[in-house]
């Protein structure tokens, strides 16, 4: 008889238990021009059972809360090595803010974000603060282009324009945040249909002060063209748009 082999007794785990608190963020924000943030938060161990893994917490801009909605995007992190039982921990990061439409977002802070440390507890290792976003007075114009090409100019031969940027606004435009191009066109103006080719892809440029101007250079060959006859080297300063200007 083999039933009365098998004994059983009860037993009590308990396991660390990760909190966030103290949750402070700027209650707004201007987007997009590469702006940088200070979060700060509290990590907690509530329990009587110091973590025995590494974790990390981890920032995010969202739509939500408590990021169930459709938009949010990872801003930066902080790892922890040990917590001991009913320590706290204060913690910060430095984070820049992504180019999201104005209105309102949520920063939210999400402690032992990968769930590697075993708790008893997940329903309090999310905290989320309010951040009003808007749109940077950044107003971007290009004037003067000066075109230095051999003349006549074929298919293939080097080729630079420069000209003159000003940011018409009162906010500065980020460094490495927005790009131009140059592009061959049949028409004076910028049109998808009368653009012919791209002559020189996305070139980033450096932050530009609000009110400041300054002269760039873009420098490319000749594309082949479809035939012989006049056209027009178009230059397009923020071309991506990333600026949300507020004139384009």
């Amino acid at each position: 008889d083999y039933t009365d082999n098998v004994a059983a007794a009860p037993i009590s785990l308990n396991a660390p238990d990760l909190a966030i608190s103290n949750l402070s963020a700027p209650g707004a924000a201007i987007a997009g021009n590469g702006k940088k943030i200070t979060v700060s938060w509290t990590d907690t161990n509530v329990s009587d059972v110091p973590t025995a893994l590494a974790y990390s917490d981890f920032v995010y801009i969202s739509d939500t809360p408590d990021l169930s909605g459709e938009n949010a995007d990872f801003l930066g992190y902080v790892s922890v090595n040990s917590l001991g039982a009913h320590a706290s921990i204060n913690q910060s990061t430095t984070v820049t803010v992504p180019n999201y439409p104005a209105g309102q977002w949520y920063i939210v802070v999400t402690t032992n974000a990968f769930n590697n440390q075993p708790e008893g507890n997940l329903a309090n290792n999310t905290a989320a603060s309010a951040i009003q976003l808007s749109a940077p007075s950044v107003d971007l114009a290009v004037s003067n282009p000066v075109i230095n090409a051999p003349a006549p100019t074929s298919a293939g031969d080097p080729i630079s324009i420069s000209y003159t940027v000003t940011n018409n606004g009162t906010d500065a435009a980020g460094s490495n945040q927005y790009y131009d191009e140059v592009f061959l066109s049949s028409t004076p103006t910028y049109d998808p249909d009368t653009v012919i080719t791209t002559v020189i892809g996305a070139t980033f440029r450096q932050s530009l002060a609000g009110g400041a101007s300054r002269t760039d250079t873009l420098t490319g060959n000749i594309p082949a063209i479809p035939a012989a006859g006049d056209y027009y080297l178009i230059v397009m300063v923020d071309a991506g748009i990333v600026q949300t200007p507020v004139n384009s």
